[in-house]
């Protein structure tokens, strides 16, 4: 009885889960697509309200794919609503063309931020941004990246490749 108890709370916890503007939208968009987890192990602990996925974790929402070695999903309430999203070990967030890479990543939903650490780097295309720490704070699409002690915050910049993207993106063609 125990075991069927806390297998129902984990999946009552990954529906719920999939009905939050977490991690994978920016933008309040109707209907928010469904989060996808793949692990090889899920846990479940009902008393510290918190489901484990281990092993080569994969999280998708739309166009946005999140990897690690550990998921962690802590909720609160009876209902089971998402409080944070860690995850552990050789981190990746993938949209598009855009990476962030890392050695953990926090989602806080009551400050609406996302919290990266451990030797972060950000890409996109060829341009490289690296830090020991990026947050994102969702609401306010702003970013910053922090370096630690010594370490400073470093960046490569291709302009030409920046312009380059604006005009594919607008439907143009450069002029030379």
């Amino acid at each position: 009885m125990k075991k069927a108890g806390v297998l129902w709370i984990s999946l009552a916890v990954i529906m719920i889960s999939a009905n939050y503007n977490l991690v994978f939208s920016e933008e309040k968009k109707a209907p928010d697509p469904p989060i996808h987890i793949q692990s090889n192990t899920l846990e479940a602990f009902g008393e510290k309200r918190l489901v484990v996925f281990s092993g080569n974790a994969i999280a998708i929402r739309g166009d946005m794919v999140l990897r690690g070695d550990k998921i962690l999903v802590f909720y609160r309430g009876g209902e089971g609503e998402v409080d944070r999203i860690e995850v552990h070990g050789n981190v990746m967030l993938t949209q598009k063309e855009r990476t962030a890479q890392g050695e953990k990543a926090i989602y806080d939903q009551g400050t609406q931020q996302i919290i990266m650490t451990g030797n972060t780097v950000l890409k996109e295309g060829k341009n490289i941004v690296r830090g020991e720490k990026i947050i994102w704070i969702i609401p306010e699409k702003r970013g910053i990246v922090e370096g630690e002690g010594k370490k400073r915050v470093t960046a490569t910049i291709y302009p030409s490749e920046r312009e380059e993207r604006k005009v594919e993106e607008a439907g143009g063609k450069r002029s030379k």
